[in-house]
């Protein structure tokens, strides 16, 4: 998926996989891309920072899934 393609969006949503349960955990979240349009990089905002439980399920599975706002597929 291109994720740039929805580089204006203010917010979408995240998929990690729970640390303790296994099952998804999705969350609506903020996100912002570096000005460089060849950066691979995503950046999303931690308001908990490391206590956050998506950081703490992304440090144990880093594999994620992002959907674009306004919300996700049915």
């Amino acid at each position: 998926m291109n994720f740039r393609a929805h580089d204006a969006d203010p917010y979408c949503y995240l998929t990690t996989t729970g640390r303790k349960t296994g099952h998804p955990h999705e969350i609506e979240i903020w996100f912002a891309f570096p000005p460089d349009p060849t950066s691979p990089t995503l950046y999303l905002m931690a308001g908990g920072r490391e206590r956050a439980d998506w950081v703490k399920n992304l440090l144990q599975n880093p594999d994620f899934r992002k959907i674009p706002a306004p919300g996700p597929p049915n």
